[in-house]
């Protein structure tokens, strides 16, 4: 699933009506945008364990998604969801939880997941700045390019 625009997440995978169990395996699930909850996926199914797995990272991305509220990647409001050997990666929410929003009441597990650069933008949300932070110069660059790198990493993502 790629570049789609929705009202709620574009993978609405588990609604009501389906089986206790469902799996998304090796999938590429990119630069997906939700005006609502869920960039990506939104679960709202109380009785159903949803496994999203990769036979490696690279075969299971959840990146570069946006969602209008919470839930940059996924949202979970009900059920169980298990995610193992994926990436999730640059996601951004307009309001809380730039990767995974998880509710009350709902489960989470993650195994040999790579978050990064998953962003909330909201003021509501608390937010009135994006910190990058670097313990020690990577890429063998300095402290001042490293810190030039981020300034124009925030800068592409277009956020006001």
């Amino acid at each position: 699933v790629e570049g789609e625009i929705g009202h709620v997440g574009q993978a609405d995978c588990c609604d009501n009506d389906v089986t206790d169990e469902e799996t998304i395996q090796n999938c590429i699930i990119n630069e997906n945008s939700a005006g609502d909850t869920g960039g990506a996926i939104k679960m709202n199914a109380s009785d159903v364990q949803l496994y999203i797995v990769g036979d490696s990272k690279e075969n299971m991305t959840i990146n570069n998604n946006k969602s209008g509220d919470d839930g940059g990647a996924i949202i979970i409001d009900k059920g169980t969801v298990f995610i193992e050997k994926a990436s999730i990666n640059g996601n951004v929410s307009d309001n809380d939880s730039g990767a995974v929003k998880v509710t009350e009441d709902t489960e989470f597990k993650a195994n040999n997941v790579d978050f990064k650069n998953n962003i909330a933008t909201s003021e509501e949300a608390g937010a009135k700045w994006i910190v990058v932070e670097q313990d020690d110069p990577s890429m063998g660059k300095s402290p001042m390019e490293c810190a030039q790198m981020s300034i124009e990493y925030i800068k592409s993502l277009n956020l006001e």
